[in-house]
């Protein structure tokens, strides 16, 4: 029995440092408007319903995805870059409803969020046309070698 309570003593500890990783959600919100688009993964927007200290001009980033920067230095991955920003400015003025779920903070304390478009995932969208990639944190990726995918 004292090797079994010994053997499962780590178990235990290793369980509750994974459970306490997950990252904490704040619900959802609905954006009253967009303020203006940074780039095609980043805008700000002015969030219905919540005092304006916290939810006027909040920057947005979108979930599981990475654009093309727009300070590149290579031609290429800097018109993929505004062909992504034009992709998201003209997704968010053309919305009837924009929906921030599964919110969180990210490292840089924006709004970390699935944004719904009308219903349909932006970041998805985005993925289809060929103008981000999948990304889950950690290393992004070489745009020069991205933009064959």
């Amino acid at each position: 029995m004292n090797a079994f309570l010994r053997g499962l003593l780590p178990l235990l500890l290793l369980t509750s440092c994974i459970w306490t990783r997950e990252a904490k959600t704040y619900g959802s919100f609905t954006v009253a408007n967009v303020v203006r688009v940074i780039d095609g993964d980043t805008f700000r927007v002015n969030i219905s319903g919540v005092p304006p200290l916290i939810g006027e001009s909040i920057p947005v980033r979108l979930a599981r995805i990475d654009t093309p920067e727009l300070s590149s230095e290579n031609p290429e991955v800097k018109a993929l870059a505004l062909r992504a920003k034009a992709f998201t400015e003209a997704a968010l003025r053309r919305a009837r409803e924009i929906r921030l779920e599964n919110t969180r903070r990210d490292k840089y304390f924006r709004i970390l969020a699935d944004v719904l478009i009308d219903g349909e995932d932006l970041s998805d969208k985005l993925i289809e046309a060929k103008l981000a990639v999948p990304y889950s944190g950690g290393k992004k990726a070489t745009w020069p070698l991205c933009i064959a995918f």
